[in-house]
């Protein structure tokens, strides 16, 4: 497992790696929508020490976004690139959910949805083995330990899409609290 592999944009991504990035994205998503939800329920007091903690906390969620996304990208040119797609594709998609989830609110958990069933796919979907015009088969990603267990990518996809649909259950809940 070579960890500077997340921060390239050339060769090849396997589906464990992939299905782990993404399962660490989606937990940073929870972790980020919990707290904002917690900030948002504690009530409509603005005191000085609540309003420093939320100005260092986003000077440190700078910072954190931005590096999670540059891996998130990466790892998503590099699993286009297993299937010899060009990573620009991923351009694309983006564009197409951030513009439409902005313009279309009322329907924006489609957009949720359409992202979940893209990172199902490229967690399930078996890439050619053969070398490609962007890198030779894609490195293994767990040690050798993992990688003769086929359950253990089925745990860390199933974990994912939980954790994907984390954040619209707690929003809901939030709503109907509020």
């Amino acid at each position: 497992m070579n960890w500077l592999n997340l921060f390239r944009f050339s060769g090849r991504a396997g589906r464990e790696e992939f299905a782990s990035v993404s399962l660490v994205m989606q937990l940073a998503s929870c972790v980020m929508s919990a707290g904002g939800l917690g900030l948002m329920l504690d009530g409509n007091e603005m005191s000085l020490l609540k309003s420093l903690f939320l100005i260092a906390a986003g000077l440190v969620m700078i910072p954190v976004s931005v590096f999670l996304v540059w891996i998130s990208v990466s790892v998503f040119f590099r699993r286009l690139h297993d299937f010899n797609w060009s990573g620009w594709w991923y351009i694309g998609y983006l564009i197409l959910v951030t513009v439409g989830a902005f313009m279309w609110t009322d329907i924006q958990w489609l957009f949720t949805v359409l992202g979940l069933v893209l990172i199902l796919f490229f967690s399930l979907k078996r890439a050619p083995v053969a070398a490609n015009r962007f890198a030779p088969a894609a490195e293994p990603f767990f040690p050798a330990v993992f990688s003769g267990r086929p359950w253990v990518l089925g745990v860390i996809v199933a974990v994912t899409v939980v954790l994907s649909l984390l954040p619209i259950f707690m929003l809901s809940v939030a709503a109907a609290s509020l």
